[in-house]
């Protein structure tokens, strides 16, 4: 006698209840992933800038601001310290320059008493900076001028006497107008150092520390430098610039021999502009307020708001 066996499956019943629960609850989850919005684009015009100025840098084809310019402007506009790094052509000098003149806009400005200063360590990157930020200054009804060894002194001093918004200048030649009585730090509301780390590789400390001590404190400060991927580590670099860092300027020298000196260096094979901003500073950075530091150049507040994303 054969026996057979057969196995029982006990299905339990659906719960309608339960099911129309699971599908409403499936529903929801594809309805809120499809409401996600996307994160709004940054423009110009989001950052706070004034409708001008946003205008023309769109008839300039300037659309979009790079990453340092996004993280700096909108504090910089807010009056708050900037000490940013980032590569050359990474936009570091709208970064500060667009919310100068944005600050400075509607005010008034005394002659010989300009109420922003822009240093920087060359004649040619004065002429770079002022080339960038004139035409938005235009917008604005501000003047600049640039203040430099190579050119006409009588010619700035001048424009001086007519009233300059914004000052652009190598700090040996200001300092020279200054000891003439032609110019006066004491109302500058902000104060730019651009490619600091190169201003003290060419031996500039002593004049950057001399003028910024003639500037009010309270002001605003913004300093920008190149990022350390900009910067070579070849050691024959880092020499080239120790030997400027070593020629000392004869006591009684003009601002003018000073600077004409140690471009004649860089054309003798001693470094060039671009070697010294090159040249590897990690571990051996000085600062520009006398060795306490480039920190300290954001004040007490400490109000850095970029690293550098160039």
């Amino acid at each position: 006698m054969s026996v057979s066996s057969t196995d029982h499956v006990v299905v339990p019943e659906n719960n309608e209840n339960d099911n129309n629960e699971g599908i409403q609850a499936a529903v929801e989850t594809v309805e809120t992933v499809e409401t996600v919005e996307a994160a709004p684009e940054i423009t110009f015009d989001s950052l706070g800038l004034p409708e001008g100025v946003v205008r023309k840098l769109a008839q300039n084809g300037v659309t979009t601001p790079f990453p340092i310019q996004a993280a700096t402007i909108p504090d910089a506009l807010a009056g708050k310290d900037i000490l940013g790094r980032g590569r050359t052509g990474s936009g570091k000098t709208l970064s500060f320059g667009l919310p100068t003149l944005a600050t400075l806009a509607g005010g008034h400005t005394e002659k010989r008493k300009p109420r922003a200063v822009i240093l920087t360590p060359t004649r040619e990157l004065a002429m770079q900076v002022a080339d960038a930020l004139q035409p938005y200054g235009d917008v604005l009804g501000l003047k600049m001028k640039v203040v430099c060894g190579g050119t006409s002194m009588g010619n700035q001093i001048y424009a001086l006497e007519r009233g300059v918004d914004i000052l652009v200048a190598t700090p040996g030649r200001l300092r020279d107008i200054i000891n003439r009585g032609a110019c006066s730090l004491e109302n500058v509301e902000v104060a730019v150092l651009d490619e600091a780390d190169q201003m003290s590789d060419l031996g500039f400390l002593p004049e950057v520390t001399e003028l910024l001590d003639q500037i009010p404190a309270g002001g605003q400060r913004c300093e920008g430098g190149v990022d350390l991927a900009d910067q070579l580590t070849g050691r024959r670099q880092d020499q080239r610039a120790r030997r400027l860092r070593a020629r000392r300027a004869s006591v009684g020298q003009t601002g003018d021999e000073r600077e004409e000196e140690r471009v004649g260096l860089a054309g003798a094979g001693a470094a060039t502009a671009e070697d010294v901003a090159a040249g590897e500073r990690v571990g051996q950075r000085r600062g520009l307020d006398g060795g306490r530091g480039l920190d300290a150049l954001a004040g007490e507040d400490g109000g850095q708001a970029c690293g550098h994303a160039e």
